[in-house]
């Protein structure tokens, strides 16, 4: 198991950081299929759309979450942009 967590704390944030480890991390998973690996919620990245954040964060659970989610927050009152949103009716 891998955890990427980046870290800087003196200067600016190098302009190519991100760039830099979004291929790092790549050429780790390229070869991995999209069930074999994710990444932590507890570690949110900004740069992730909605469905890719479902995907990543949830996984295979993601339909069960979804069905919770439908039952006690139909109309996702309680959103952000990484969290899981109800299962459409």
């Amino acid at each position: 198991m891998y955890s990427f967590v980046d870290h800087f704390d003196i200067g600016r944030y190098p302009a190519d950081g991100f760039s830099f480890l979004q291929n790092f991390v790549g050429n780790i998973t390229a070869e991995m299929g999209e069930a074999d690996w994710g990444q932590y919620v507890n570690y949110p990245d900004p740069k992730l759309s909605q469905e890719q954040a479902q995907t990543r964060y949830w996984g295979k659970h993601l339909p069960k979450l979804q069905s919770i989610k439908a039952a006690v927050d139909p109309e996702d009152v309680f959103h952000y942009p990484q969290g899981i949103l109800p299962v459409a009716a």
